[in-house]
């Protein structure tokens, strides 16, 4: 072969013109070389890349975790077990509505209408107590704030929030009254009764 030059790079008495080319370097061993490797670090002789973004799927980084399949990964979700695109925090609180209950305690339930909740818990303590007809009289003549769970504040379950519900939990703590229509335990529940009033709006 002609090489009027001589060049003899590495002196090892063959010149540079008829020397086998060096191998292809293969840095994870795949079978591809570096150049045409779409994974060069990670050993992926398929070369699968499913997005066809020229990075193979091996080197691609895991998708994130998505519990409730809402489209907000979990580590950005203010509601990760339950699915609420709309990321809706009313009382920014840093956890979404959809997680939301009775004072923020209780989760949202499989149910017909609405969130769990105890009826005649109007301060969502969990409870009925003489708190509740308080907070209800001073909402409802006061302008104080709205209870967050009108269906809990809805003692007497007619649908309405009105003077008749601080009444009829008067009556059911002291005067061997009504008990208060389910869900009425602490452990509470959602609304059986179909009506307009919500603990989440």
């Amino acid at each position: 072969m002609a090489n009027a030059d001589q060049v003899d790079t590495d002196g090892d008495g063959v010149g540079d013109a008829c020397e086998e080319p060096p191998p292809p370097v293969d840095t994870d061993g795949d079978g591809v070389a570096d150049d045409t490797d779409n994974c060069p670090a990670v050993a992926n002789a398929d070369q699968v890349d499913t997005d066809g973004d020229g990075v193979g799927d091996a080197c691609e980084p895991p998708p994130p975790v998505d519990t409730d399949g809402d489209g907000v990964a979990d580590d950005t979700d203010n509601c990760p077990a339950v699915a609420n695109a709309d990321q809706v925090d009313t009382d920014g609180d840093g956890v979404g509505d959809a997680c939301e209950g009775a004072g923020g305690a209780f989760p949202a339930l499989e149910g017909p209408f609405d969130m769990s909740f105890v009826r005649g818990d109007a301060n969502a303590d969990h409870s009925v107590n003489l708190a509740d007809p308080i907070v209800l009289l001073f909402y409802l003549f006061a302008a104080s704030d709205r209870p967050h769970c009108l269906d809990a504040a809805d003692a007497n379950d007619d649908g309405v929030v009105n003077v008749t519900d601080p009444i009829f939990v008067l009556s059911y703590l002291f005067a061997s009254g009504l008990t208060p229509p389910s869900p009425g335990s602490a452990d509470g529940g959602y609304d059986p009764t179909a009506d307009d009033l919500y603990c989440v709006e």
